[in-house]
Formats: C-alpha cells, structure tokens, sequence
C-alpha cells in the first residue's frame, strides 16, 4: 500500500454517508413521468456502424440498409 492513511480515511467517512444504491426489490424507484423505456432513434445522427444493435444486450435493435444513404431501424 502506497497510502494506507488516506484508504482508512476513506472507509471511515463512507460509514457515514448515506449508500448511493438503492435497494431495488425492497425499495421500488420512481421513474419520471411518461417513462415507458422507449429509446429514441435519430435517423440524423444514425451513421450505419451498427454499434447499437452489437451492444443491446436483448438484441431488440436491427438496423438495414434501404438504398444508398438511408436507414431503416428498427427497436422491438
């Protein structure tokens, strides 16, 4: 250890704070008013890379190509 003096310092504060985290099956979070979870797509900003669709983890993103420039995407 570097600086075991500023890691003990760190642990006895967080003793005292409140926890960032809540506990989600006991406490429920209230979502802002209209969230439905929808991802909004900007064909604009859309460059074809198909990041999104590698990364969503339910694979509910598919983007195809319609003629040259433009895209057609769809969220499920």
């Amino acid at each position: 250890m570097i600086n075991p003096g500023k890691m003990l310092k760190e642990v006895l504060c967080s003793l005292f704070r409140k926890p960032v985290t809540v506990l989600y099956p006991h406490v429920k979070m209230e979502m802002p008013v209209g969230f439905r979870g929808a991802i909004k797509f900007s064909p604009d900003k859309c460059s074809g890379c198909k990041l999104c669709m590698r990364d969503c983890p339910t694979n509910a993103i598919t983007i195809n190509k319609v003629g040259k420039s433009s895209l057609n995407a769809r969220l499920t």
